[in-house]
């Protein structure tokens, strides 16, 4: 009868572990080590980790390989163009060749600094460090300190889109809307010990915490309230990924779901800490805190298999309409994956006269409205470049 119990139990066991991972493949390393950040730098997809240094992968997860980085432990990683950018315990690498070569860029940088979040936006990098906000506008080469009105020292995560910046620490949140020229801390409510996850989708801001789930801004970082209809109580959340405007989040208990703008979370499956996320085309990616990387078609969450359907095959940039035009036009151009975009209105000398778009943006067609009524008749160029994709058009103003 003992025996039986036993067996019993194990099965049950085998059952359970079957369920919780239905539909999610692991991926063929690194095992054994806590995946903390995944990012996608097409074709492929780049992971750090908090004990095992850098992985590459460039089948979609089939091999990974790693990559020479003076750093075991991983805190962040970020893409800019073909820069990939990690912020370890010794502060800020790059490589440009996809890990082949490192090089430290720590110029401005205090010393002794840990690099804990990095985030892009257009030409801006951002490090969160142990010793508030750090920003590079020349691909890491210099550093300055960016930290008036910034009271927390610890800056756990950072999310940018345009010149908004939101920074998050020690029961704190900070939003710069200047491109962190200064900072406004916006709240005092948040219970968790630590905010560790941002994203910013449209108007609406997430902050994962340490204890305390989820909280959700509405209004673009202004105001807060807990949005943990469905999760775990006192989840810890580690990640958060995009996919349009549903939001993946990362947490101790696995991957959660919402398509409903965070009124209510639905299981994802995955039954095991989930530390970082990524979306590379059709597929869903997620890094473990030890069983390495595992990953799963988007088509198989209920919500998200229309928008894939429906999602540009390829990145395109069109003409605007009306052309010629006095003084609005609009302009209109196609993502299929996510990417950092940069949308700039040229006159016939090759001077930027407008930044329409700048910052990162998920896959799916845009529609930017162009105003020229404070420039002189003439002909203009406006260039995307979004990712590898570059294209430039002409347009007529006559007035």
């Amino acid at each position: 009868m003992k025996n039986l119990s036993v067996i019993i139990l194990i099965l049950l066991f085998l059952c359970y572990n079957a369920v919780s991972y239905a539909q999610w493949v692991q991926t063929s390393n690194p095992f054994g080590a806590g995946v903390v950040r995944l990012v996608v730098s097409e074709p492929d997809i780049f992971a750090g980790t908090n004990n095992a240094g850098a992985f590459l992968t460039t089948d979609n997860g089939t091999n990974w390989l790693p990559v020479g980085l003076d750093s075991s432990v991983i805190y962040a990683v970020a893409v800019s163009g073909t820069n990939i950018f990690t912020g370890t315990n010794k502060g800020v690498s790059l490589t440009t060749d996809n890990g082949l070569i490192w090089t430290l860029e720590n110029s401005g940088l205090p010393g002794n600094l840990f690099v804990y979040d990095l985030a892009v936006s257009g030409i801006n990098i951002y490090a969160g460090t142990d010793q508030g906000v750090c920003l590079s506008v020349n691909n890491g080469s210099n550093w300055n300190q960016i930290n008036n009105g910034l009271i927390a020292s610890n800056i756990s995560a950072l999310a940018a889109s345009g010149t908004n910046i939101v920074a998050g620490s020690a029961n704190k949140i900070y939003l710069s809307t200047n491109s962190g020229s200064n900072w406004t801390q916006l709240n005092n409510s948040i219970s968790s010990p630590f905010v560790d996850a941002l994203i910013i989708s449209g108007t609406n801001v997430y902050a994962g915490t340490d204890g305390s789930g989820v909280y959700l801004s509405t209004d673009n970082g202004t105001t807060w309230a807990q949005a943990n209809n469905g999760l775990p109580n006192n989840s810890h959340v580690h990640s958060f990924t995009l996919n349009g405007t549903n939001v993946f989040v990362g947490t101790d208990n696995g991957v959660y779901l919402t398509t409903d703008n965070g009124t209510s979370w639905k299981q994802a499956g995955l039954a095991t800490g989930v530390y970082s996320l990524v979306i590379r085309q059709t597929n869903i990616y997620a890094g473990t805190s030890g069983a390495g990387v595992w990953k799963r078609p988007l088509s198989e969450f209920t919500g998200v298999s229309d928008e894939i359907n429906n999602r540009p095959q390829d990145y395109s940039l069109s003409q605007n309409y009306p052309n010629p035009f006095n003084p609005g036009t609009i302009i209109t151009y196609s993502l299929p994956s996510a990417s950092n975009v940069r949308l700039i209105v040229y006159n016939t000398l090759g001077q930027s006269v407008n930044t329409l778009e700048s910052g990162y943006k998920n896959a799916g067609k845009y529609s930017v409205n162009f105003n020229a009524s404070d420039l002189p008749s003439g002909i203009y160029f406006y260039k995307l470049e979004a990712g590898q994709f570059s294209q430039i058009k002409k347009m007529i103003l006559i007035k």
